[in-house]
């Protein structure tokens, strides 16, 4: 059974990524990466620039169909939230099928899972570990995790914490 990842990914504008359906990213004449293999290795070696190698194998290879997707421009900016639907396809361009989630806004996102999708990483594509219950939790799959860590548990707790604010906020403004 495939575990539920949230990616966080970087972008200047997100309606530019998100077109007909589909989360792109520009093919700059790598071609269609299903041709690389599944290896890790054969994208570094193909690629100079070793963190790009990295975006593009994560995108082809790691992402999966029920995975979220947060698009987002930095700190301080809301986040679109994206469920991938399909796999890797290359059209000219590298193509994930998606929906459309949501969107967040920045008072939606705790400061720990702010800094963890905007500075966790030099990479522009990257998994997102410690807050992932809190993301997750926004669209309703969140579960506490007993064995994980703290920042994790916290995660947890602060999407139900929010899940449960909400409801209440709707019952009382009946």
């Amino acid at each position: 059974m495939h575990h539920t990842r949230v990616w966080s990914l970087f972008t200047n504008n997100a309606s530019d990524m998100l077109r007909d359906g589909a989360l792109t990213l520009t093919d700059r004449g790598e071609g269609d990466l299903r041709l690389l293999g599944g290896e890790r290795q054969a994208f570094r070696a193909q690629f100079d620039n070793v963190p790009e190698g990295n975006m593009l194998y994560r995108f082809a290879r790691e992402m999966q169909e029920g995975d979220f997707v947060l698009l987002h421009q930095g700190r301080g900016k809301g986040v679109d939230v994206c469920r991938v639907t399909g796999e890797y396809d290359c059209d000219g361009a590298h193509r994930r099928p998606i929906r459309y989630v949501q969107r967040l806004l920045p008072g939606d996102i705790s400061a720990g899972a702010q800094r963890e999708i905007t500075y966790a990483s030099a990479s522009v594509l990257f998994e997102v570990r410690r807050y992932a219950p809190e993301f997750l939790g926004d669209m309703g799959e969140v579960e506490v995790p007993e064995d994980g860590t703290a920042a994790e548990r916290f995660a947890a707790r602060w999407a139900l914490h929010k899940r449960f604010m909400e409801k209440r906020k709707a019952v009382t403004t009946r």
